[in-house]
C-alpha cells in the first residue's frame, strides 16, 4: 500500500500506474505468480468480469510501455493487489475516460485539419460552410465514445447488483424501465378512469377524450426520455457500449418482461383510440379482424 503521508491518485492514468506499481512491488509477488493468482479468480466466477490480460500486458500497462485497448482486462489484476470497491470505481472511470479521449484525438485531428486554409481554398464551397462541416464532424468524433463495461453494470447499473443507486444517472436497463413502468402505470390508470367516466351513449365527447389520451401518452413518453436521457442513450443514441461476457439469463428475461409491459402500456391508448374513433365501438367483427 501507499507510505504514511502519501496519497493514492486514482483519478489519472499515471497515478493509477505509480499506485499499483507500488502496491506490486509491496506485495512480493512476481508477474507470472500475479497472472496465475488472477486467471483462478477469473474462473472462479467468470461471468462477472472481463477476461483479464497476460500478467505481460499488465507489466507494460504500469511500465507505460503499451496503450490502453480494453480497460475491462486490467481490472482483476487491480483487486489482486488489493483495490477496493470504491478505488475500482474511480479507476473504472479513469481508464474509460482515457480511453475515449484516445479514441476520439486522431478523429479531431483528421476534422480540424480541414480548417487549414489549402485545404478549404480548395474547396467549392465558402469557408463558412466548411467550418461548419467541421465542426460537425468533430461533435461526431466524441458524441460516441467507447464504454466498456460488465453485463452487470449495464442491466442493473454501476455498483449495485443488488438495488439500484440512488443517483438514477447511474442507472442500468432494468432500473430504467423499472421506473418507466410505474410513470406508464399511473399515466395508464388515470386515462382509463377519466374515459370510463363519460357514458358511451356519448360517442363524440369519448372520441375526442382518446384522442387527447393518445397525444398525451405519446407526449408524456417524449417527456419521460427528455427528463431522463441515460435512458435513451442505453437504448437509442450512437454510444457503443462494449459489454465483457453475456448478460445472466435472468436479467435478460426481466429485461425482456419489463419492455413487454411498458410497450402494452404505450399501445392502449393506441387501441382504445381505434375502438372509439375508426371502428366507433359498436363493430366486433373489424375488431377482431384488425390488429
Amino acid at each position: 500500500m501507499s507510505s504514511p503521508g502519501e496519497r493514492d491518485d486514482l483519478t489519472t492514468l499515471e497515478g493509477i500506474r505509480r499506485t499499483f506499481a507500488r502496491r506490486f512491488d509491496a506485495s512480493r509477488v512476481g508477474y507470472h505468480a500475479l497472472g496465475e493468482a488472477v486467471l483462478q479468480a477469473y474462473w472462479s466466477n467468470a461471468a462477472e468480469r472481463g477476461r483479464p490480460a497476460s500478467a505481460m500486458t499488465f507489466r507494460n500497462f504500469l511500465q507505460g510501455k503499451t496503450a490502453l485497448r480494453d480497460p475491462t482486462a486490467l481490472e482483476l489484476y487491480f483487486v489482486e493487489l488489493g483495490a477496493t470497491e470504491e478505488e475500482m470505481r474511480t479507476i473504472r472511470g479513469t481508464l474509460q475516460r482515457e480511453l475515449a479521449r484516445r479514441v476520439a484525438a486522431p478523429r479531431q485531428r483528421a476534422a480540424f485539419s480541414a480548417l487549414g486554409d489549402r485545404a478549404i481554398e480548395a474547396m467549392p464551397y465558402s469557408r463558412a460552410v466548411a467550418e461548419c462541416e467541421v465542426v460537425t464532424q468533430f461533435e461526431e468524433s466524441i458524441a460516441a465514445p467507447v464504454a466498456f463495461v460488465t453485463p452487470t453494470d449495464y442491466m442493473l447499473g454501476a455498483g449495485a447488483p443488488s438495488t439500484p443507486d440512488p443517483d438514477p444517472e447511474k442507472w442500468g436497463v432494468v432500473p430504467y424501465l423499472r421506473a418507466l413502468l410505474r410513470y406508464l402505470d399511473d399515466m395508464e390508470r388515470e386515462l382509463v378512469e377519466s374515459l370510463a367516466r363519460i357514458p358511451k351513449r356519448d360517442v363524440a365527447k369519448r372520441q375526442m377524450a382518446v384522442a387527447a389520451d393518445l397525444r398525451e401518452a405519446l407526449s408524456a413518453y417524449a417527456a419521460w426520455l427528455l427528463h431522463w436521457p441515460t435512458y435513451a442513450e442505453l437504448f437509442f443514441s450512437r454510444r457503443r457500449y462494449v459489454l465483457h461476457g453475456s448478460v445472466p439469463e435472468e436479467q435478460r428475461q426481466l429485461a425482456i418482461a419489463l419492455a413487454k409491459r411498458c410497450s402494452r402500456f404505450l399501445h392502449a391508448p393506441l387501441s382504445r383510440f381505434a375502438l372509439e374513433v375508426i371502428f366507433e365501438g359498436n363493430d366486433p367483427e373489424r375488431r377482431l379482424a384488425s390488429s
